[in-house]
This record gives C-alpha cells, sequence and structure tokens, in this order.
C-alpha cells in the first residue's frame, strides 16, 4: 500500500516521504494515528508538490549562497571574553558563535565544526555549513577581555 507519511516516523521515514507500506502496517497502525496518508489522497498531493517546491528553493538558495559566501572566504571573528590563566569563565556556546557569523554574513549557517563550546583563549579553526552544502572556513580568536 502506498502512504506518505505525515510526520516522522522512527526507525521508518521522515515527513513527506512516500513509502510502499505492508498493508497490515499501513492500516493498523500509521493511517489511524495519523503518521501517514494514502498516497492516492488529495492531502498527500499536497505535502509532495510541497516538498518538491522546497527543494527548489533550496537549489535556488544554495546558488544565492554561494555568491555571498565568495564574499566572506578566510572570514576572522574576534571574541573577547573573560579568561583566567587562559581558560575562559563562561565558555563560548556554539549558538553566540553562529550569531556572530551570521551578523557578518547575513545567512545563519546550518551547523558549524566543530560543534562544541570554547573553553580556552586563542585561535580556533571553524568550518560553518550552510543550504545547499556550501561551506565556510572561519577563524574564531577568543581573547582575554580587559
Amino acid at each position: 500500500m502506498k502512504i506518505v507519511l505525515t510526520q516522522d516516523v522512527k526507525g521508518y521515514g521522515k515527513k513527506g516521504d512516500e513509502k510502499d507500506a505492508k498493508p497490515g502496517y499501513a492500516r493498523n497502525f500509521l493511517l489511524p494515528r495519523g503518521l501517514a496518508v494514502p498516497a492516492e489522497s488529495p492531502e498527500a498531493m499536497k505535502m509532495l508538490a510541497a516538498k518538491e517546491e522546497s527543494a527548489k528553493m533550496a537549489e535556488v538558495a544554495g546558488g544565492k549562497i554561494h555568491d555571498l559566501l565568495a564574499n566572506h572566504q578566510n572570514l576572522k571573528i574576534e571574541i573577547s571574553a573573560k579568561s583566567k590563566e587562559g581558560k575562559l569563565a563562561t565558555a563560548i556556546k556554539p549558538a553566540e558563535i553562529i550569531s556572530k557569523i551570521e551578523n557578518i554574513v547575513g545567512q545563519k549557517p546550518e551547523n558549524i565544526n566543530p560543534n562544541k563550546p570554547l573553553r580556552k583563549v586563542g585561535e580556533y579553526k571553524i568550518t560553518a555549513d550552510f543550504v545547499g552544502g556550501n561551506q565556510l572556513k572561519v577563524v574564531v580568536e577568543v581573547i582575554n577581555k580587559v
């Protein structure tokens, strides 16, 4: 039985995925709980069309981001924080670094690597991942706040 998932189902698929489910699993588990709809239903057609459109939009956005990131290659960000003997009083969280990158570049990265708090004074090489697989290399310099 062909179905379209309306929610993420752990171990089975993500929202919007079209699956060929066993009839009993679909009829007795997925459909009654509202986790899926039959693939022929109008709701499923809307979901698949929206999924295709969002994929096209992500492709267009990926091209724009690539041009935007070309202007900011080898970006260097300075963050000042209180420290004692090289160790920071408060770690600098990845969300703070993402926010700084967003303020400079104008686009929020999806993720940064390494995705862990910075706890010492020094330079850190970080890669910011954007939509469409675009990456930006960033050097974050943590300095002592005087």
